[in-house]
C-alpha cells in the first residue's frame, strides 16, 4: 500500500516552520541561566574597579621605578646619585630554565613555583649593592625570561633581613607584572650565601569582593623618622579579611586577586595602594603589598586563618628617607666605587667579579686599578689579571711597560716561528710579567725564557701549533740548586701538536699551581716534570702507541709515589725516570715493567728509599753510578732477570761530597740476585766515585751472582765486601757466585779476568776454591781492608 497525498501533507505539517515561535519552556535550562545573568550595571561596576586597579598598579610601577626622584630639594647631588645608581643597579637577570617551565600553561594555570630558579649570582649582586649603600631594601629592574623568550621587565623591591650578624641574609623580592593578557604577582625568596632560591608566580584572576581593606595604625607609625629596617603593626576587621579570603576564592588553591588597601591613622588616610590576596592552601589568607610613604618604601604583610580572630597586619619600613647631607656624603663614596667598577667592566670583568673585587678591596687605590688596566693592555684576561695581582704583590707599572715593549716588537703575522735563547727572552733579569702574545704560529720553543730569574707570571699562550717544547726556563744549573724563576703557577700549555716535550715547567723550590690534567696526543718523547717539588703531579694523558721516550720524566720532582710503572713494548727509554726524587721511600709494592727500555740512573740519588721495587723487567741497561746505591736499603730483590751492562759504582754513593761521611753507614746486607751475562764494567761496584779504591767495608754478607764472568768485563771488583760470606747463607752465595756458578772463561776461549777480593773473603774461600776459580780462567787479587 502506497502513501496518499494526505499522508504527505500530514508529514510536512509535523515539522516546525520558519515563521513559528519557540516557547522558553521548550529549551532546557535557559530560564535558570537567564535568571543568573550578571546585570549590565554590575558588570560595568566590576570593569570600572578592574580599570581602577590596573591604573593603580601602573602608578605603583612608575613610583617604584622612579623612587629616587621623590627625594626633593636635591639638585646636582641627586642627579649624580641617580647616575651612580644606574651603574650600581643594572637589571637583575632572572633566566628561568626551559625545564622549569615544562607543562606550564600561561593562559590557564594560576600558580608556578620553581626551586633553584636562577643564577644565584644575581642575588649576590643585589646583596652586594645593599651592602655598598648600607640599605636593607632596593628597587631594582627585573628582566624575567626563559632563554630567548622574554616574559616581562618590571621594577621589584628586594629586601633583606637576618636574625643576627652571624646569620645569613634572607632576601625577598615582590612585584606585579603583566604577561599574556594577565596580571601576575612575583615573589622571590633567596639565601645567596647558601645558594638557595625560589620564585613563585601567581595569576591575579579577579578583583577581590568588597570595598577594599582598611588597616588602622597607631601613633608608633613613622612620620619623619630615619628608620632603616623597622616593623610596625596595624589592625584590620577580621570579617573583611574572611570575606576577601573565602568569597573570592571559594577555598580554591592557587588563586590570586587584587584588593585596595587604605592605611588610616587617627581618621586620616595616609596611603592607598593595591595589594595581592591569595589563599594558597584554602585555609589561610595571604595579603601582600608595597607602598611609598614619605620617601620610604614599605611592605605590608598579613597571613590569617579563615574564621579565627586576631588579624594583625605587619608593616615593615625597608628603606628610609635620606637627607641632603646623607646623599652628599654617600655620593662622594659611591663615585669612586662605581667609576672603578665601570673601568673594570671595560676591561672585561663581569658584574659579580667586579663587585666582589670592590667589596674585598673597598679602598682600592688608583695604582691598583692602573695595574689592572696595564695588564689588560698586554692582553691579560680578568682571571689572569687577578692571578697575576695575587702572585706578584710587588708588581709595578715599570714591569708592565717592559712587557709591553716585548709585545710591541712581536710580529704575530710571521709563520713557522722558532724561538730559542738567541731570539727569545732569555737572560732578561728585568722580565717580571710576560705579555699575552699571539703564539698561534709558533712551532718551536727552546730555552725561550732561560736565565730569567725574576719572571713571576705568564698568561696562557696559544701553543696549539708548537711541535717542540724544550728547556723553556732552564738556567744551566744542576737540578735543585736554586729556583729558575719566581713563578707560582704555570700556563695551561696547549700540547695538542707537541711531539717532543722537555722540561716545560720551571724548577722552583716551592709547590706550584699545576693543571689537573696535561694531554700529549701526538708526543713521542716526554720529559715533563723534572725539578717540580709538588708531591702530586697532574694526570698525564698520551697515546701509548706513540711515546717511546720518558727520559727524566719526574727527575728531581717532589713525588712521593711512582706515577708510572708499566710501559708498552714500544717504549725504549726510561733513563733517569725517578732520578733524585727525595720524597720516595718504600717502593716494595711496585713492579717496574719496561721490557724494551733502557733505564740508566733509574733511582740514582733517591736517598730516602728504604725498599726497592720487588721486580724489574727491563731491556739491557746500564746500572752505573748509584743505580741502586741508596744508603737506607738493606736488601736488593732478585733482579737476575735483568741484563745489566755497565755496573761501575752501581751500589756506590753519588759523587756529591756530602755523602762521603755517610758512606760507611750503608745498611745494605743482602743482594738476592744479579746477572753478569752482559756486564762490561763493574769497577768500584760497591765503592764511592769520589774516592774509588778506598775499600771501606760494606756490611753486605749475602750476594748471589749468576753468569759471573760471562760478560766482557775483565775486572770484577768486590774489594769493599769484607763481610761477604761471613754467615752460612752468605757463604753459600759466595761459593755459588764465584766457584760453582761462575762462567768458564778458559773453556770458552775468553781472556783471563781478575776477581778483586778483600783478603778476608779470599781466606774464607780457601785455596781449594781459589784453585777452582783459577781453573776457569780467573786470577784472584786480594786487598787488605
Amino acid at each position: 500500500m502506497y502513501p496518499t497525498e494526505t499522508d504527505f501533507a500530514d508529514l510536512i505539517d509535523s515539522y516546525r516552520h520558519r515563521q513559528d515561535k519557540i516557547s522558553l519552556t521548550e529549551i532546557g535550562g535557559l530560564a535558570e541561566a537567564l535568571n543568573g545573568k550578571l546585570d549590565s550595571s554590575e558588570a560595568k561596576l566590576i570593569e570600572k574597579r578592574v580599570d581602577g586597579h590596573d591604573e593603580r598598579i601602573r602608578q605603583l610601577q612608575a613610583t617604584l621605578t622612579g623612587q629616587e626622584k621623590t627625594i626633593t630639594d636635591i639638585s646636582e647631588s641627586c642627579d649624580r646619585l641617580n647616575n651612580f645608581r644606574a651603574l650600581a643597579d643594572p637589571e637583575v637577570d632572572l633566566d628561568l630554565s626551559p625545564h622549569s617551565l615544562e607543562g606550564f600553561d600561561w593562559t590557564s594555570d594560576r600558580r608556578l613555583w620553581i626551586n633553584d630558579a636562577f643564577d644565584i649570582a644575581e642575588m649576590s649582586y643585589v646583596l652586594d649593592s645593599m651592602e655598598a649603600e648600607n640599605r636593607d631594601a632596593l628597587s631594582v629592574p627585573v628582566f624575567l625570561h626563559s632563554g630567548g623568550t622574554e616574559i616581562a621587565r618590571f621594577p621589584a623591591v628586594f629586601t633583606r633581613c637576618r636574625e643576627d650578624e652571624e646569620s645569613y641574609w634572607d632576601m625577598t623580592g615582590h612585584a606585579v607584572f603583566e604577561y599574556g593578557g594577565s596580571l601576575w604577582s612575583f615573589m622571590l625568596s633567596s639565601v645567596p650565601e647558601n645558594s638557595e632560591s625560589e620564585i613563585e608566580l601567581f595569576r591575579i584572576t579577579a578583583p577581590a569582593e568588597g570595598g577594599g581593606i582598611t588597616v588602622t595604625v597607631g601613633d608608633d607609625f613613622p612620620e619623619e623618622k630615619d628608620l632603616g629596617y623597622t616593623c610596625f603593626s596595624g589592625t584590620v576587621d577580621d570579617t573583611v579579611i574572611d570575606t576577601v579570603g573565602t568569597a573570592a576564592f571559594r577555598h580554591k588553591e592557587g588563586h590570586m586577586c587584587l584588593t585596595e588597601i587604605r592605611i588610616v591613622h587617627n581618621g586620616s588616610v595616609l596611603a592607598v595602594f593595591p595589594a595581592t590576596v591569595s589563599c594558597p592552601d584554602g585555609v589561610n589568607v595571604l595579603l601582600q603589598g608595597l607602598f611609598e610613604f614619605q620617601s620610604g618604601i614599605f611592605s605590608l604583610y598579613l597571613i590569617k586563618t579563615v574564621g579565627k580572630e586576631g588579624a594583625i597586619v605587619e608593616i615593615g619600613c625597608r628603606s628610609s628617607r635620606k637627607t641632603v647631607s646623607d646623599i652628599s656624603g654617600r655620593v662622594a663614596a659611591l663615585e669612586k666605587i662605581y667609576s672603578t667598577e665601570l673601568r673594570l667592566m671595560e676591561l672585561g670583568y663581569t658584574r659579580p667579579d667586579t663587585y666582589r673585587a670592590m667589596l674585598s678591596e673597598p679602598a682600592m687605590t688608583e695604582e691598583r686599578i692602573g695595574l689592572r688596566e696595564g695588564l689588560a693592555s698586554i692582553g691579560y684576561t680578568p682571571k689572569e689579571i687577578e692571578d697575576c695581582i695575587e702572585d706578584v704583590p710587588d708588581l709595578t707599572m715599570a714591569n708592565i711597560e717592559h712587557a709591553r715593549e716585548i709585545m710591541d716588537r712581536w710580529n704575530p703575522a710571521a709563520t713557522g716561528i722558532k724561538i730559542t735563547s738567541a731570539n727569545g727572552w732569555a737572560n732578561d733579569p728585568a722580565l717580571v710579567v710576560f705579555p699575552k702574545l699571539d703564539f698561534s704560529n709558533v712551532v718551536y720553543l727552546n730555552n725561550a725564557w732561560k736565565n730569567s730569574p725574576n719572571l713571576a707570571f705568564m698568561p696562557d699562550l696559544d701553543t696549539s701549533a708548537c711541535a717542540t717544547f724544550g728547556y723553556l726556563y732552564f738556567n744551566g744549573n744542576d737540578y735543585g740548586s736554586r729556583p729558575q724563576n719566581k713563578m707560582k703557577r704555570v700556563p695551561d700549555w696547549d700540547f695538542s701538536n707537541a711531539v717532543t716535550v722537555l722540561d716545560v715547567y720551571p724548577l722552583n723550590l716551592c709547590e706550584m699551581k699545576l693543571p689537573d690534567v696535561v694531554r700529549f696526543p701526538k708526543a713521542t718523547s716526554l720529559r715533563v716534570f723534572p725539578g717540580i717539588v709538588n708531591r702530586t703531579m697532574p694526570r698525564v694523558e698520551f697515546d701509548e702507541r706513540k711515546v717511546t721516550v720518558f727520559d727524566s720524566m719526574f727527575r728531581y720532582s717532589g713525588i712521593d709515589h711512582l706515577p708510572m710503572t708499566r710501559f708498552n713494548d714500544n717504549v725504549r727509554n726510561i733513563v733517569c725516570l725517578y732520578n733524585g726524587c727525595k720524597n720516595l721511600t718504600d717502593l716494595g709494592s711496585y713492579d717496574i715493567v719496561a721490557r724494551n727500555a733502557t733505564a740508566n740512573h733509574l733511582f740514582q740519588w733517591c736517598d730516602n728509599v728504604t725498599r726497592l721495587p720487588r721486580s724489574l723487567e727491563l731491556a739491557e741497561t746500564d746500572m752505573y753510578a748509584g743505580f741502586l746505591g741508596m744508603r737506607l736499603i738493606e736488601e736488593v730483590p732478585d733482579y737476575s732477570n735483568v741484563l745489566f751492562k755497565d755496573m761501575k759504582l752501581a751500589f756506590g754513593c753519588t759523587p756529591i761530597d756530602r755523602y762521603l761521611s755517610e758512606y760507611p753507614a750503608s745498611r745494605l746486607k743482602r743482594v738476592l740476585g744479579l746477572n753478569f751475562e752482559k756486564v762490561s764494567n763493574c769497577l768500584y761496584i760497591f765503592e764511592c766515585e769520589n774516592s774509588p779504591g778506598t775499600t771501606v767495608t760494606r756490611p753486605l754478607t749475602y750476594l748471589r751472582i749468576i753468569n759471573l764472568g760471562k760478560g766482557p768485563a775483565t775486572t770484577l771488583d768486590f774489594r769493599c765486601l769484607g763481610n761477604w760470606g761471613s754467615d752460612d747463607e752468605g757463604y753459600r752465595s759466595l761459593v755459588e757466585s764465584l766457584v760453582t756458578g761462575s762462567y768458564d772463561r778458559k773453556a770458552n776461549g775468553m781472556p783471563t779476568a781478575v776477581i778483586m777480593l778483600p783478603q778476608s773473603v779470599a781466606d774464607r774461600l780457601g785455596q781449594e776454591n781459589i784453585a777452582l776459580i783459577t781453573a776457569k780462567g780467573y786470577t784472584v787479587s786480594t786487598t787488605t781492608v
